[in-house]
């Protein structure tokens, strides 16, 4: 295994072979197995941890175990404790979802303050094939189906080539040690399902299975590079950039068989994607002179272009309005809105892209406008206001992010929510609430 991982592990750091790289490690077997092998081959490494204090004395226990492996191989550990449950619930994300946010961010920092040249992460192959199978239920096109990149960045998995067997025998002959992750069986999320409970089923049912998928993800991986030489060549022919100007050739771009497919390479890095790419293409082939907004930028569709281009101002708007029987809002964002009526079958996605609003004491019209000094509302969850300009601050916003940003708010100018961010908590559902105002941010 060792010949292998330094093969497969040249090529990742190939442009700084001698630079300094930081660990993620959790304590199990894999990240484990991956700070052992790097430490071995002599590469400078720097070990993090993350304390997501979710299996109470059992994280403690992780940590603990992790400082006495950083000290037994004397490099340099850095830990991290975060209130991953209240960061969920203000987000309205997953805790898995969370617990991938708030780690990425850190490490992306501690590498910099530390002068890693790459953050090395322990996937391996079994969850290369568990990544495909979740984003082939979630509905996914070519770049999800292939699976985890090798490399991202300067984030990079040299453990990507190995199957779960093969690290746990490396870890054995090699008396590593390491801690068991009660949550890993229990079938809560997802990927644990897949993990427990179909991918055994396939095996067993299907005589070599696995090394089929492993041939699959393979061919899948290379297909995606003959798409990607492909949409390069057509986008190279079709469209022109013109400054900060993107114009598309409406005649040929209709004479292309994968014209949804294409359409969507072309425009969804400028935010145009999701039913709104399902307009467009309606509206390319029978409404000539149809405008469409996203987050940032006007794509307008002309007798012969589709022109794309960056939008600050809206005229000598400043505000739009929805009234209380719009089903979608179009311009200055993409927003789709849908009324419902509370049941049995009435369930709350968690997401910072929808929001749920009494529907019943609502005041419309509604307002879409940017922020201004002053602004304040009531984040979803805290008791306290808070300056939407402080909120900005939280969230290291850019001033471009910030010039980007819209609010909804109610008749009376209150906020609502700072939209694709946090709510607010006026108009909050509770347990009198009979209908329900359904808002989606479609990006």
């Amino acid at each position: 295994m060792e010949v292998i991982f330094e093969k497969f592990l040249g090529p990742l750091i190939q442009s700084k072979p001698e630079g300094k790289i930081l660990v993620a490690v959790s304590g199990g077997i894999d990240s484990m197995v991956l700070a052992t092998l790097l430490n071995r081959f002599s590469k400078p490494i720097v070990l993090a941890h993350c304390n997501f204090g979710l299996r109470g004395e059992e994280s403690d226990g992780d940590e603990r175990f992790i400082r006495q492996f950083a000290q037994k191989l004397h490099v340099q550990l850095f830990v991290k404790h975060f209130e991953t449950s209240v960061y969920a619930s203000e987000n309205k994300i997953s805790i898995q979802m969370a617990a991938r946010e708030l780690r990425y961010v850190w490490f992306v920092q501690l590498a910099t303050e530390q002068d890693c040249e790459f953050i090395a992460v322990a996937h391996h192959f079994d969850d290369q094939i568990e990544t495909f199978f979740i984003h082939l239920f979630r509905g996914s096109g070519i770049k999800g189906l292939r699976g985890i990149s090798a490399k991202n960045g300067n984030v990079i998995r040299p453990l990507l080539f190995a199957q779960r067997t093969e690290i746990e025998q490396y870890a054995l002959k090699n008396d590593i040690p390491y801690r068991e992750d009660s949550s890993n069986v229990k079938n809560t999320y997802l990927r644990n399902n897949i993990r427990n409970q179909l991918l055994p089923i396939i095996y067993e049912l299907i005589d070599g299975s696995k090394s089929g998928i492993m041939q699959s993800l393979d061919y899948l991986s290379q297909n995606e590079l003959l798409y990607e030489e492909l949409v390069a060549k057509a986008k190279q022919d079709l469209m022109q950039m013109d400054g900060e100007i993107v114009r598309i050739d409406k005649a040929e771009l209709l004479k292309m068989e994968a014209l949804e497919a294409f359409l969507f390479e072309c425009i969804s890095p400028y935010g145009f994607k999701g039913p709104l790419l399902q307009s467009i293409i309606i509206a390319l082939k029978s409404n000539p002179g149809a405008v469409f907004y996203s987050t940032a930028y006007r794509l307008t569709i002309n007798r012969d272009i589709l022109e794309i281009e960056p939008v600050k101002q809206y005229g000598n708007r400043s505000q739009f309005t929805i009234n209380k029987e719009d089903t979608v809002m179009y311009t200055p964002i993409g927003l789709t809105l849908s009324s419902i009526i509370i049941g049995p079958e009435f369930e709350i996605v968690k997401s910072r892209d929808i929001i749920y609003l009494d529907l019943d004491l609502l005041k419309f019209p509604l307002i879409v406008r940017k922020w201004k000094d002053g602004d304040r509302f009531v984040p979803f969850g805290m008791k306290g206001s808070k300056l939407v300009s402080d909120f900005f601050i939280d969230l290291h916003f850019t001033r471009h992010q910030k010039e980007d940003c819209w609010l909804l708010c109610d008749a009376d100018d209150s906020i609502l929510w700072v939209i694709g961010h946090r709510s607010d908590d006026i108009y909050k559902i509770n347990e009198n609430t009979q209908q329900v105002l359904k808002i989606q941010l479609v990006q």
